[in-house]
């Protein structure tokens, strides 16, 4: 065999090893998922049940907290501060449309139990918020031969109903006042997230 026809078949080995990227077939594989530039933390566990079809788990977790300071008038300005955080978790179905494809559009229908709190010195003032929200949302995601992915995802529609209490002032004056509400969102929320199946 000639030199030349020996780096012929090398070569040729060598291009033919090389996978281009392809769908990852996420029946019976796990997954992690994360947000990117959030502002929170945004997680997902992910099961694949079939090469369309995978269980989700999501968790959220996000808070915030100001200083401010208040004048009124003829007085010293007084210093206050509020702060807030909010967390998350439920499960969601998601449905490939395209598994076999690198680019597969996705849907998914989720349902979420959040509690938040929210607290200003100045008054003072709780707010403490039970909810629970189903919906639907939709994405795209590009999976690469590594066995990872980045998607593009946003919520669709949903529906939300909450229970609240806000308490206003300190004992014994204190002001507890109660209320539920149901609320209706209808609007993109574009994020990006990056996954990992194994």
């Amino acid at each position: 065999m000639t030199r030349r026809a020996l780096s012929v078949m090398v070569v040729v080995a060598v291009i033919g090893g090389v996978r281009t990227a392809s769908a990852v077939d996420i029946e019976g594989k796990w997954g992690i998922g994360a947000g990117l530039f959030t502002g929170g933390g945004e997680a997902s566990l992910i099961r694949g049940h079939s090469n369309r079809t995978a269980y989700v788990f999501d968790v959220r977790a996000s808070g915030a907290t100001d200083g401010e300071s208040i004048r009124l008038s003829g007085l010293p300005a007084v210093g206050g501060n509020s702060n807030q955080w909010l967390v998350g978790a439920g499960p969601t179905l998601r449905h490939f449309m395209r598994p076999e494809a690198d680019l597969s559009p996705y849907g998914d229908v989720f349902v979420t139990g959040t509690y938040s709190h929210r607290h200003d010195s100045t008054g003072p003032r709780n707010v403490h918020q039970w909810a629970v929200s189903t919906g639907v949302a939709f994405g795209v995601e590009y999976f690469t031969r590594w066995h990872c992915s980045v998607a593009a995802h946003s919520g669709l529609f949903r529906v939300t109903y909450a229970d609240l209490k806000e308490d206003i002032g300190t004992a014994p004056g204190l002001e507890s006042v109660t209320d539920t509400r149901w609320s209706f969102d209808l609007g993109i929320s574009p994020m990006l997230f990056a996954r990992v199946y194994f």
